[in-house]
């Protein structure tokens, strides 16, 4: 049987991603939890993911994080599934689980890390490939590539009026969840970016969550790279394909594929609202 959870029951669910990811300290676990639940604060009665009870005990657990995006002057549903695990005497339930979680026809879904298991089973749910994985950048190599007219401002110097509604609080919210908001600015326009901070090895590291385009970012990476120096970051990560090399950065795998399941692709730059966010990998 599959048990909703809610923002402010989160912490049900506490015991389950511990035993299913023991390498994670309970304090990883902590503060993105902490992180959802100031997110859900205001619609606490939104789910927010899944435990899979059977014989009486939670078995299984998987978050289903939920957002929502305007294309078109149309609001759609988006949730960003992330950190399932199952019991093993009971993965045999796992395609079922899936199944039920997956199942709004209208919602576009997400998975950012999933494991080479969960890789193997979820293109029969309808799941597409979206990025194979990860482009690093090394931001001292890119801060010598010129600017291009370009600059980033930071978030508490954009103007009010600089972005639409909708992208304005998308920037706010991330703001108050950690990460690092901006506009670029390309001689003509401002464009939204927001940064989550992560590390590797102690090496801290940008990972970009939102941006209109690829191409854009790496046009412009001169005046983005100088920008997050000065944040104190060493290196950007930005999911995309192999091909999309420069000189400079270097693909890899980590964290894995991402995968989307929707009538339509989601935009390319786009993982707000994420588990990248919420847990900060």
């Amino acid at each position: 049987m599959l048990r909703p959870i809610g923002f402010q029951s989160l912490d049900e669910a506490m015991p389950v991603l511990a035993r299913g990811f023991p390498a994670a300290p309970r304090s990883f676990w902590e503060s993105g939890l902490a992180r959802l639940k100031r997110y859900g604060a205001t619609d606490s009665t939104k789910r927010t993911g899944y435990l899979l009870q059977a014989e009486g005990n939670d078995v299984g657990v998987i978050l289903a994080i939920p957002s929502a995006r305007e294309q078109d002057g149309q609001r759609y549903p988006v949730v960003n599934l992330s950190s399932w695990y199952i019991d093993e005497r009971h993965r045999w339930r796992g395609p079922r689980m899936l199944q039920q979680v997956v199942s709004c026809e209208t919602t576009l879904y997400t998975d950012l890390t999933p494991t080479e298991p969960v890789r193997a089973m979820i293109g029969r749910f309808g799941f597409r490939n979206w990025t194979e994985g990860t482009l690093i950048f090394m931001l001292p190599f890119q801060a010598l590539k010129p600017a291009r007219k370009a600059n980033v401002v930071p978030w508490h110097k954009l103007p009010s009026d600089a972005f639409a509604p909708a992208i304005r609080r998308m920037l706010d919210d991330h703001a108050a969840l950690g990460c690092t908001p901006a506009g670029l600015w390309d001689g003509e326009r401002l464009h939204p970016l927001i940064f989550s901070r992560t590390q590797r090895r102690g090496v801290p590291i940008a990972r970009l969550i939102y941006a209109e385009s690829r191409s854009l970012v790496k046009t412009h990476m001169g005046a983005i790279a100088r920008f997050l120096l000065r944040e104190k970051f060493l290196l950007m990560a930005m999911n995309a394909n192999a091909q999309e090399r420069v000189a400079g950065s270097f693909f890899t795998g980590w964290p894995a594929p991402a995968f989307f399941k929707g009538k339509t692709a989601p935009p390319e730059c786009d993982l707000a609202y994420s588990e990248f966010v919420f847990l900060q990998i």
